[in-house]
């Protein structure tokens, strides 16, 4: 059987190996030359057993590959959160102190005479220097605030 050569194809007539009733598109049903390669499948990820039924997405983020994210920003919620922490990790702290110093002592201040409790004593004088530090600096802030506003640089006037 001799082989037609593409300069021996009349003009409009398909390749050999496609039949002339072929559609544009359809694969040809011969094929003339060397046998296809076979493709191997794309390789399939591991699967890794989350513990979730299948479908379900996970909710946690894949780690990350960049730079370390930045720490949140603290607002004054969590400054506050903090402090009453703080606050309640001393509140027991003084409480014990004083559960412990319950033995009666005789104070004798600016002519008065009275018998308390040592813890209770001690007690009243850190709250009176309490006292005594904040009202020193309120009179600090009051200051610095007459200075800014007489100055131009108070909270209204910021540009």
């Amino acid at each position: 059987m001799a082989r037609s050569r593409s300069s021996d194809r009349q003009p409009g007539s398909p390749p050999a190996g496609i039949p002339k009733d072929a559609a544009p598109g359809d694969p040809p049903t011969s094929f003339v030359g060397p046998a296809p390669v076979p493709v191997a499948p794309p390789p399939t990820p591991p699967v890794v057993d989350t513990g979730r039924p299948s479908g379900e997405h996970p909710t946690e983020t894949p780690p990350r590959t960049g730079p370390p994210a930045a720490p949140p920003a603290r607002t004054r919620s969590s400054t506050a959160y903090v402090g009453v922490g703080v606050g309640l990790v001393v509140l027991v702290l003084v409480l014990v102190f004083i559960i412990q110093n319950l033995n009666d002592a005789s104070v004798h201040y600016l002519g008065l005479h009275f018998t308390l409790p040592l813890g209770l004593i001690i007690l009243a004088g850190a709250v009176a220097g309490g006292v005594i530090v904040l009202l020193v600096s309120l009179a600090r802030v009051t200051q610095l605030r007459v200075r800014a506003r007489r100055s131009g640089h108070g909270r209204h006037n910021v540009r």
